[in-house]
């Protein structure tokens, strides 16, 4: 009972989420209190039946003695009465010589009340004299027929009462040598029946006798004559000796009979020890078992108590140092106290995972400290190309208005050469204008030439920028692969940790019942391990996100790069146009010199020059066209632009959260 109600308290206790010290305590508690009541219930129940076994034994020791007692006593009496009967004178002698003869043997037993002889004629003579009812016939007594049917051998008769005397009593009768009379005595049991009732056994256990009609001759409890109880009668029917249990109706004490048999008067014999003789004596025993279980269960409790504290202690360290680590303070360490067990281990793996943690933290805090001020940088260079780009794109597009504008200049010098008819007034007039319109023209494509010579530098700059920033972020990509290794190698470190426990609940449960405290333990150490292996799956998890920001980052770098180059090649283009637009707007210039000089020629020179304002209207055209095509371009170039200072942003807001994300930790 006790064991399934501390099996039902362990239960209990886990459905409850008790602590894994109740749980070490409960464990041991049943491998104590076990032990030791089952070993005290042995020994109890062993002593108990020693005790009864000696109570036993003692009581058919008294029983044996009490038999040997009866037949001591009866036999020798029962031999001189069989020597009386042999010796005795024969009828034809004298009645006085009879008597005399009885007188003398009746002075030798004064345990003998009566000696008499009954003769075949039915007299009889009785020693001492008394007096006999009329008519009493010895020849129907029943010491007589019993007598003459054993001729030759003496009889006991059944135990009575003495109507004279009052006294316990039976009669011993043996035939005479002729068989004509029956010698008798009559033998008063008292002594015996003192003696037996005298007799004890243990401290209150005592002896009862009760003859072959079952009525009690010696009892120090019952009355002489009563019946046996029945229920004794019973169970002693049939046998001459056992034992058996008797619960006493009186006072409902139970009692162990033990009987035998006589084997010269067929009386029964009963040695009787009640059952609370057997309990007081074996009591002192229990009470010795039971100190001697508090004694242990008090020893086992402060061995159970120190090794309790020696497992719990560790395991309270990391559980404090796990709790100050997930508040993001990384300078604890456990110190395992100089042990050298499983326990130790996991301490020192513990402290070298917090070790590798805080490395892995560091080094991502100065990489991410360095991606956010290259992103800072990138921010603040695509900034100023934008602007310049904005500038070269409204500088070009001022060009392309000049060249529109040169185009209907030329269009009019067209024009005014084709009515050279109105005066070389008019041609000369056009001719200042042409000149003017060229001058202007040379410094702006001279000025365009400048801006976009200025523009392809800064896309230079911004080319090595970009590559400088992507060589940043693929450090920092190398370096999210290092640590990727290391939250790997936490991992494995946990998985060990896992196999370290179910090794340990193997090896828990080989050893039994004595194992499961440390089955208990066991799983303690698994479920840290899972925490730490989802700790480690979460920083894997971060830092591939960071990985894949990182390639993000690359591919926005790579992109930028080749927009560049593409923007550089365009400036180049844009620049060779520009210089063309110089050459041909000076070439212009000089013709115009040479037309204004050569005015009076106009009329001779006259389909040459239509000619060549036609070539200068197709120049200045593809001059116009060309101006469109780069403006379009610096558009283009400022929307790149744009975008590589959108993705620097979000890089630089990337840095900031991670280092956010590092600076929770103390490290």
């Amino acid at each position: 009972m006790l064991k399934k109600s501390l099996q039902d308290k362990l239960r209990m206790s886990r459905k409850a989420g008790m602590t894994l010290r109740m749980r070490l305590l409960l464990s041991f508690s049943l491998i104590l209190l076990i032990p030791a009541i089952t070993i005290g219930t042995v020994a109890y129940k062993s002593a108990h039946s020693k005790v009864e076994e000696k109570m036993t034994e003692s009581a058919q020791g008294s029983v044996s003695i009490l038999d040997q007692l009866i037949t001591n006593y009866l036999d020798p009496i029962q031999k001189e009465v069989e020597f009386l009967a042999r010796t005795m004178p024969p009828s034809d002698q004298s009645g006085n010589a009879v008597r005399e003869y009885l007188s003398e043997f009746a002075r030798l037993h004064n345990e003998i009340s009566n000696t008499y002889i009954g003769e075949a004629t039915g007299k009889i003579m009785l020693v001492p004299d008394q007096k006999l009812p009329d008519g009493y016939d010895p020849r129907t007594r029943p010491w007589y027929k019993e007598a003459m049917a054993h001729a030759g051998l003496s009889i006991i008769t059944a135990p009575y009462v003495d109507a004279g005397s009052g006294t316990i009593t039976v009669t011993i009768a043996s035939t005479t040598r002729d068989g004509s009379r029956v010698i008798a005595v009559d033998l008063n049991l008292n002594m015996l029946a003192k003696q037996m009732s005298a007799a004890s056994i243990g401290r209150t256990g005592y002896v009862s006798v009760s003859d072959v009609q079952d009525k009690v001759l010696a009892d120090p409890k019952r009355k002489v004559g009563s019946d046996i109880p029945a229920s004794v009668v019973k169970n002693v029917a049939g046998s001459i000796e056992g034992v058996f249990n008797y619960k006493d109706a009186a006072n409902g004490g139970t009692e162990k009979w033990v009987y035998t048999t006589n084997g010269k008067t067929g009386w029964r014999l009963f040695g009787i020890v009640p059952f609370a003789e057997v309990e007081q004596d074996t009591f002192p025993i229990f009470l010795n078992t039971m100190i001697v279980i508090i004694i242990a269960i008090v020893a086992g409790a402060g061995i159970v108590y120190l090794i309790i504290r020696s497992v719990m202690n560790p395991i309270r360290k990391l559980m404090d140092a796990a709790d100050q680590i997930s508040n993001g303070d990384l300078t604890v360490t456990v110190d395992n106290g100089g042990r050298k067990d499983e326990i130790s281990r996991l301490s020192d793996s513990f402290n070298r995972m917090v070790g590798s943690l805080k490395a892995v933290l560091i080094e991502v805090n100065q990489t991410s400290g360095m991606l956010a001020a290259s992103s800072e940088q990138l921010t603040a260079s695509s900034e100023q190309t934008s602007q310049a780009t904005q500038y070269i794109a409204e500088n070009i597009q001022e060009v392309a208005e000049g060249a529109d504008r040169q185009v209907e200049s030329i269009e009019a010098g067209s024009a005014s050469v084709h009515s050279m008819s109105q005066g070389v007034e008019n041609i000369a007039h056009s001719a200042h204008l042409i000149a003017a319109s060229a001058v202007q023209a040379s410094g702006k494509s001279q000025e365009g030439g400048s801006v976009i010579r200025d523009a392809i530098n800064q896309m230079q700059s911004i080319h090595h920028t970009v590559g400088d920033l992507g060589n940043v972020i693929r450090d920092l990509q190398n370096y999210s692969e290092e640590i990727g290794g290391i939250v790997t190698l936490i991992g494995e470190i946990s998985s060990q940790t896992n196999l370290l426990s179910l090794n340990a609940s193997i090896e828990a449960a080989r050893a039994g019942e004595h194992g499961r405290g440390f089955a208990v333990v066991a799983q303690e150490v698994k479920k840290l391990s899972e925490e730490t292996g989802v700790s480690s799956r979460k920083i894997a998890e971060l830092i591939r996100q960071v990985q894949l920001g990182a390639e993000r980052a690359v591919v926005s770098m790579q992109q930028t790069t080749d927009e560049v180059s593409s923007g550089i090649r365009v400036m180049d283009h844009a620049d060779t146009l520009f210089r063309n637009i110089q050459a041909s707007v000076t070439e212009v210039e000089a013709q115009i010199q040479d037309m204004s000089n050569t005015a009076q020629h106009i009329s001779e020179g006259g389909q040459v020059t239509v000619r060549s304002i036609e070539s200068i209207s197709v120049i200045v055209a593809g001059n116009a066209s060309a101006t469109q095509n780069v403006s379009a371009a610096a558009q283009q170039q400022l929307a790149s632009m744009e975008e590589i200072a959108a993705s620097s942003a979000a890089l630089s807001n990337m840095a900031l959260e991670l280092q956010e994300l590092v600076e929770r930790f103390k490290v």
